[in-house]
């Protein structure tokens, strides 16, 4: 793990938190990793994860984000901490 991706990472230290309220199936999408560091999260593609949630909150930067079809971030709430959708 690095810092980005270790345990003590800011995204990773909140998708746990996220998933501690048991407030519903939590997914997680991170294009770097080959598998979800989050017991009882899949890890999906960012398509996937538009397509499907309520709310999506994006805790890091990464491509994905910002080459998803821009018409997938209609439906779900998305709460953008990284500014990554900003023009």
């Amino acid at each position: 793990d690095d810092a980005a991706h270790g345990p003590h990472s800011p995204a990773r230290k909140v998708a746990e938190m996220i998933a501690g309220e048991h407030l519903g199936t939590l997914l997680v999408v991170d294009p770097t990793l080959e598998q979800s560091p989050i017991s009882g999260a899949p890890l999906c593609s960012v398509d996937h994860a538009l397509r499907t949630a309520d709310i999506v909150v994006i805790l890091s930067h990464h491509d994905a984000f910002t080459s998803a079809a821009r018409e997938l971030y209609a439906r779900p709430c998305v709460i953008d901490t990284m500014g990554a959708l900003s023009p």
